[in-house]
């Protein structure tokens, strides 16, 4: 087989992880590498694939230790070249999961994948891995307690291993998420007929954990005074506004902030319609003047003319948004902005989620119902909401934020 110049081999070494179903984001993680290296091979004239000279790049543009280096930004960074090395050879490429066969015995391998497949496609990667290491767990304990199979666990053995856990060790905040994994996976069992009880019959109600301090939250002086922060005459400021007011007005996540596409504004009918990154179910927001005209004056004169689906854009080359995935730079941009503002943050919290956490509790301080709340933020059910909104009623008098307009 003739060997493919290294433009071709980008080309063909996507196609083959489409086909073996990778996901979006690692292949959009892998090009964003796979084209920093062309972008420079093109530059020194350089036609066919080499790998000493890709792992020179490594080292050289990414720090990546390529003898000695470990964590799993190295063993992506590292994958992405051996996969053009693959292709470049003619060789199979390997399917990668973490070695999680390691984690889990034998015993229950198949009702792990099993689930841990349905996790992928209806659930955010942070949400699989956390369900991941629960289960990991919990398919331990039982081993060790001579429970080889699915049909011989005892809701009395669930409760032994919740109970099993150190509290010294771990927060009230993750037993909850303990037990409420744990529900999940054993309503997926019943549905599926694959165990005897549902997962609301074995936890019918968690009980919810006090908090320990109020949550994050901005007044609306404290939100207007950000706001104005923003130098909207610079690409940037009109980038940073429009996400800024995202988060204000809607509550939006970062995942979703970042992921959000051009498709999913529809202009005409005044609406934004998303799948949610974390939850993967549909949200749908009128879309207020204030927020429209931010987009516009960023779509038409600050984003990046090139390609892409995605609206948000980084300022500098290369122009793609796997660098906004990177959820530490939205952070820094409104801890910079809340800084300017000379406000006094004492233990608050600086990101954006703070921003979504003033217009939760705004809603709940004016009587809105729960379930109204719920669906505004997108999550998953009103249990969440409730845990995420536990304050007092008097520790409510304070939050006093209304949703600023701005022309």
């Amino acid at each position: 087989m003739e060997r493919l110049k290294l433009k071709d081999l980008l080309i063909r070494a996507e196609t083959i992880l489409r086909d073996k179903k990778y996901s979006e984001d690692t292949i959009q993680d892998y090009k964003y590498v796979w084209n920093r290296f062309y972008n420079i091979c093109e530059l020194c004239d350089i036609e066919y694939f080499n790998l000493e000279l890709a792992m020179k790049f490594l080292e050289k543009y990414y720090h990546v230790d390529t003898k000695n280096g470990k964590g799993k930004l190295y063993t992506r960074r590292m994958r992405s070249i051996y996969i053009l090395d693959s292709v470049d050879k003619n060789n199979p490429i390997k399917i990668y999961r973490p070695k999680i066969e390691k984690k889990i015995p034998k015993e229950f391998n198949d009702i792990f994948y099993e689930y841990d497949n349905y996790l992928k496609s209806n659930y955010s990667y942070s949400t699989r891995m956390t369900s991941e290491k629960i289960l990991a767990d919990f398919f331990h304990y039982l081993k060790e307690n001579n429970i080889i199979s699915i049909d011989n666990i005892q809701i009395q053995n669930i409760y032994n291993f919740v109970n099993s856990i150190n509290t010294q060790k771990y927060s009230k905040n993750t037993i909850y998420e303990i037990k409420y994994k744990l529900k999940k996976f054993f309503k997926y069992l019943y549905d599926n007929h694959k165990f005897k009880f549902d997962g609301i019959d074995i936890f019918p109600k968690i009980a919810k954990f006090e908090r320990s301090k109020l949550p994050s939250y901005y007044t609306i002086d404290e939100i207007n005074q950000i706001l104005k922060q923003v130098d909207r005459s610079t690409k940037r400021g009109k980038r940073d506004f429009a996400i800024l007011l995202l988060s204000i007005v809607y509550g939006l996540r970062n995942s979703d902030i970042v992921h959000l596409k051009k498709e999913n504004i529809l202009w005409n009918e005044n609406k934004i319609e998303l799948i949610q990154y974390k939850t993967k179910k549909l949200l749908e927001l009128p879309l207020t003047e204030n927020v429209k005209y931010a987009l516009l004056d960023y779509l038409k004169n600050a984003r990046p003319n090139i390609d892409s689906p995605y609206i948000f854009l980084p300022t500098k080359p290369p122009y793609t948004y796997i660098d906004m995935k990177n959820y530490s730079s939205l952070y820094k941009s409104a801890e910079q902005y809340i800084k300017k503002a000379g406000i006094d943050i004492g233990n608050r919290k600086r990101g954006l989620h703070s921003l979504r956490h003033s217009l939760a509790s705004n809603m709940l301080k004016n009587n809105i119902e729960i379930s109204t709340i719920s669906g505004i933020l997108g999550h998953s059910s009103i249990d969440v909401t409730n845990i995420y909104l536990s304050i007092s009623e008097e520790q409510l008098r304070k939050l006093a934020l209304e949703v600023p307009k701005y022309e």
